[in-house]
């Protein structure tokens, strides 16, 4: 995922009213929701798609950066709303949804297989 596409997922998110950061790396985001604070880790090379797909899912005129930010805040949403956080308040986003693993647990599977 491209540093474009987190800064304006993070940027959006402030907008919002969500207290948000960047964390100590250019993959991290650290957000606090009902008091309790998550830290998002988006794994390296999870696409941003395309400006043609982009156009397809939300009109002429959004580029692949802003699509994939808005499929992040879906994503983000959907997936505080539907799964428990992981103890340690990691969440990895690796496309598709933000799964309660921190990194260094999808590294070690990673390496595993």
């Amino acid at each position: 995922m491209s540093p474009e596409v987190v800064d304006l997922f993070v940027r959006t998110l402030a907008g919002e009213g969500t207290r948000v950061s960047r964390g100590p790396g250019r993959d991290e985001a650290v957000v606090e929701v009902a008091g309790r604070t998550h830290r998002l880790w988006i794994a390296p090379g999870t696409p941003d798609g395309s400006d043609e797909d982009a156009e397809l899912l939300w009109g002429p005129g959004v580029s692949a950066v802003e699509s994939a930010a808005r499929l992040m805040l879906v994503h983000w949403d959907e997936s505080l709303a539907t799964r428990e956080p992981h103890t340690t308040g990691w969440w990895t986003y690796r496309g598709g949804g933000f799964d309660p693993e921190p990194p260094w647990e999808v590294h070690r599977a990673d390496h595993q297989g």
